[in-house]
């Protein structure tokens, strides 16, 4: 079944709707891994600051974090949704949502989360499939992230597998679709599902 994004509703700033001439870069770090990774946010904002990009912070807008480098724009818990169509690349702690709205736009992903963790398991899947890149909370020092990065932005392979992956999730079906032959199904009915590689299974009612 198809990944349908819901980040939540907001008026959508001007901003979001266009792209800038330069990479834009979405960052968000979600609301826990900050208090347990501290120093996290000083890192990324520096690696931020040594890019040539647009950077839009998506979190707490109750989160102090100091003066912000010119080209980094705070957005607040704006959804992700809204954002994401205008950027180039996100960075994220790994979160199932931001991972795959991410891939249901198409864009390179680097993962940052612990190694004992969920999250770690969704960056190594993202690596595996040739969308993004992980590097553990434990080395994600300034110049290992702006590294990252900028292999990210500046190879066009990554680009290439996170759109293939964003064309798989859209010939999945719907949810609206789905719920129809569940309905079906739940009343006896056997109902034959096509899969994405064209095999054929039979849900027998």
């Amino acid at each position: 079944m198809r990944y349908v994004p819901y980040n939540g509703s907001a008026a959508v700033p001007p901003w979001a709707l266009r792209s800038e001439a330069r990479p834009r870069v979405c960052v968000t770090l979600g609301s826990v891994l900050p208090a347990t990774a501290p120093g996290l946010w000083d890192e990324v904002l520096a690696a931020m600051s040594r890019l040539d990009a647009d950077v839009v912070l998506a979190t707490d807008p109750a989160l102090d974090l100091g003066p912000l480098p010119p080209t980094v724009r705070a957005a607040g818990w704006l959804p992700l949704t809204h954002v994401l169509p205008s950027c180039d690349l996100v960075v994220h702690h790994g979160g199932p949502g931001t991972t795959m709205t991410s891939l249901v736009h198409g864009l390179p992903q680097l993962v940052l989360a612990p190694v004992a963790s969920d999250m770690a398991e969704y960056g190594h899947r993202v690596t595996a499939l040739g969308a993004g890149r992980a590097l553990p909370v434990s080395d994600a020092t300034a110049g290992r992230i702006e590294e990252e990065c900028r292999q990210l932005l500046g190879d066009p392979r990554y680009r290439s597998g996170a759109r293939s992956l964003a064309e798989d999730i859209a010939r999945q079906p719907s949810p609206a679709r789905t719920v129809v032959l569940l309905e079906r199904v739940a009343h006896g009915a056997d109902v034959d599902v096509a899969r994405q590689d064209g095999e054929v299974r039979r849900c027998v009612g």
